[in-house]
């Protein structure tokens, strides 16, 4: 039970604030420019959706890490794993991941 409601909240506040908020507009704003596509909640070219799930993997994957210390100082984990990190649409609308959590 503990697992499960850690789990949900760090998925949570990974989906709600972190990848709906922050990392979906640096992918916009900064990633897809960077690869010369206008910033965008369409559908990606086939040839860039690798490069845009690398990129936005990287994004999530820092700001789990750094959240994480949260969760810790708190005593609600001991450790977070963020894995299969995905654009299941191929646009930047979703990102999909999966949540493994270790708790105390």
């Amino acid at each position: 039970m503990i697992i499960r409601r850690n789990w949900a909240r760090f998925r949570r506040y990974l989906d709600d604030y972190f990848c709906q908020k922050v990392i979906r507009s640096q992918l916009a704003y900064r990633v897809l420019p960077s690869l010369d596509l206008p910033p965008s909640m369409e559908r990606l070219p086939d040839e860039q959706v690798a490069e845009v799930e690398a990129k936005a993997g990287e994004l999530l994957t820092a700001a789990a890490r750094n959240f994480l210390e949260k969760f810790i100082q708190v005593g609600r984990v001991r450790d977070v794993r963020v894995e299969q990190i995905h654009l299941p649409c191929k646009r930047l609308f979703e990102i999909g991941f999966d949540v493994k959590v270790e708790s105390i």
